[in-house]
């Protein structure tokens, strides 16, 4: 945890780290709560473990799921406590394709729902064809849920998205229903999302084109209705603000959030906002603080 003048304030030290940085470890994701403390999502093969740590970085707490035939990508707690977990289920000789896996569990890590989330079939048979769009060869990787993104909505609900193109979002309760599915069409055909944030009913994406197995370096940035999908604008932004990286986003103060890390492996965080300049042919973010 880093203060506004990026000074580390905390560290959040796992109890198995000496496991999770050997050969079978996994960075695992995480998700913030309420109280500013956080959970990680931790593949100690062929366990995983959901860690609690408070807001001061203290270990204090950890379950075990019941079913852990797969890698987590994405963690998302609701208001009641109950967990989303997506990621790519363990290969299988029946059924060699990294197949996309999402399910609730309650908080003692039992599992509750598996879902079978619309698309997420057809994502299956692509890769089976080798196609570029999710996969580097036949079976072999998942882009749409390993580069995918994940929020808790002030509905209760959670937004889970596949990073395909146009991209995939879907509002999920706690009881594992899909509310509803939106797509979201990038400005530019083909691109799809490096990252998504969700606040007061918008959803922030950063879309960029892809080269192979690179990003084109050209990402861009779009607000929608968290309700439709619907765009309500495209962002820009000025010289040195790298939206990569978009981290937070605040819709009530128009403030986006960039951490992204330099060539001197340090991590560089840059709030930004959205100018207010009617002149402009589309608005543009604005560098306010860099740390």
């Amino acid at each position: 945890m880093f203060d506004r003048a990026g000074a580390l304030r905390e560290k959040f030290t796992s109890p198995h780290l000496p496991k999770l940085v050997g050969p079978s470890g996994f960075d695992g994701p995480f998700a913030v709560l309420p109280n500013g403390g956080i959970l990680v999502a931790e593949w100690e093969y062929p366990d995983i473990y959901i860690v609690r740590f408070s807001v001061d970085g203290h270990y204090e707490s950890e379950v075990k799921l019941d079913f852990a035939n797969f890698f987590p990508y994405q963690l998302a707690v609701f208001p009641s406590g109950e967990l989303l977990l997506s990621g790519i289920e363990s290969k299988r000789r029946s059924h060699p394709v990294d197949s996309a896996y999402t399910a609730i569990y309650d908080k003692s890590g039992r599992l509750m729902k598996r879902l079978q989330l619309e698309g997420d079939e057809e994502i299956d048979r692509a890769i089976e064809l080798r196609d570029s769009r999710y996969a580097w060869a036949a079976g072999q990787g998942n882009f749409a849920v390993s580069s995918g993104s994940v929020s808790t909505g002030e509905d209760g609900n959670v937004y889970l998205e596949r990073s395909t193109s146009p991209a995939i979002v879907y509002i999920i309760s706690s009881s594992g229903d899909v509310i509803r599915k939106l797509n979201v069409t990038p400005s530019t055909s083909g691109d799809r999302p490096l990252a998504m944030q969700l606040s007061k009913g918008k959803l922030a994406f950063v879309f960029d084109g892809w080269v192979g197995r690179r990003s084109s370096g050209r990402p861009s940035l779009s607000v929608m209705d968290a309700s439709n999908g619907d765009k309500l604008e495209d962002v820009g932004a000025e010289s040195g603000v790298h939206m990569s990286g978009l981290a937070c986003y605040a819709s009530e103060s128009e403030r986006f959030t960039f951490v992204t890390m330099t060539t001197a492996k340090r991590v560089e965080i840059t709030t930004a906002e959205k100018l207010r300049d009617k002149s402009l042919a589309k608005p543009a973010l604005a560098q306010l603080l860099r740390i």
